[in-house]
């Protein structure tokens, strides 16, 4: 990897995934001494192997997408707009991609953000450890977890 470093590591099912700036990488092991290589110093760890699996999966499914380069609080939210042409284009569309343009055509936020979104990593953190994740910090080369 080159010098770019993850912000945020976290792990799930399939092993270790990281974000950063510059770093979006996927780590197939559990093996967290071989990924803290690629992490920065202040990386935030997220163990969501501790959610209870209907919330996991719920999580992943519904639940908003991390973006490390927003500020802190920030959503980046999908635009109504966005949300109708999807839905012009789906008949258009096949398999997944078509499945997914209905989704999002069709899907009535509910909540603060939706499955669409993207958001800052800190409310990313705050999403998961709220369902039931691990928190941790490296930092000078430790590992703590809260």
């Amino acid at each position: 990897m080159s010098d770019a470093k993850c912000k945020l590591l976290s792990i799930a099912l399939n092993g270790w995934h990281g974000d950063g700036d510059r770093c979006r990488v996927s780590f197939y092991t559990y093996d967290l001494d071989y990924c803290l290589k690629d992490a920065m110093d202040g990386c935030i760890l997220l163990d969501k192997r501790t959610v209870e699996s209907d919330k996991l999966v719920h999580g992943v499914v519904s639940g908003p997408m991390v973006d490390v380069s927003l500020p802190d609080n920030a959503i980046d939210a999908i635009s109504d707009k966005v949300r109708s042409r999807a839905g012009d284009m789906a008949p258009a569309m096949g398999g997944l991609f078509q499945v997914l343009a209905n989704a999002m055509a069709n899907e009535k936020p509910t909540r603060k953000y939706s499955s669409f979104d993207k958001i800052a990593l800190n409310l990313y953190v705050d999403y998961w450890r709220a369902l039931g994740a691990l928190v941790g910090i490296y930092k000078d080369g430790k590992v703590t977890w809260q």
